[in-house]
């Protein structure tokens, strides 16, 4: 590791003693958007290298943010934030919220059926699931929308 310090070494081992068993790395980045991009460097590398170069679309929501960079952008679902920087990176792909108090399908939780879960299901078939290599969610979204909350089992499915 290149320009560490003693605090960042002592993070690095008590994030390395709180992580599941097998995880034997951890990357110190800068901020979010950086964190964003490293996200989808790693999904994109791993399928590379364990034999499933296809897989490379990253699947994201309207509406959502995961940075100012070129590809965190791309990933994320907002119009008004990334059209001046356009045309921005391939194999993205946006699906509608879990907003369940203004549902984009005009259903009611809990007896909706939970569609919003059932979109990202069909998305990834309709895309080919050999094509996916990720999908990226804030558990929460903050936006200009407010707070999105996701129903219970949303996150699980």
């Amino acid at each position: 590791m290149h320009g560490t310090t003693p605090p960042a070494l002592q993070l690095t081992e008590m994030l390395l003693r709180l992580a599941p068993e097998g995880v034997g790395a951890v990357k110190l980045l800068s901020g979010g958007s950086e964190a964003t991009e490293s996200a989808m460097k790693l999904a994109r590398q791993y399928h590379q290298q364990t034999g499933h170069p296809r897989k490379y679309k990253i699947i994201s929501r309207y509406g959502s943010y995961h940075g100012g960079t070129m590809g965190a952008l791309s990933a994320g679902g907002g119009r008004d934030r990334k059209s001046v920087y356009e045309p921005l990176g391939v194999g993205f792909i946006h699906v509608h919220p879990p907003y369940c108090f203004r549902c984009p399908f005009d259903q009611t939780y809990p007896g909706c059926g939970r569609t919003c879960v059932t979109l990202v299901e069909r998305t990834i078939e309709a895309e080919d699931p050999e094509t996916i290599a990720a999908v990226i969610v804030e558990p929460i979204s903050i936006s200009s929308a407010g707070f999105i909350v996701p129903p219970p089992d949303y996150l699980p499915r």
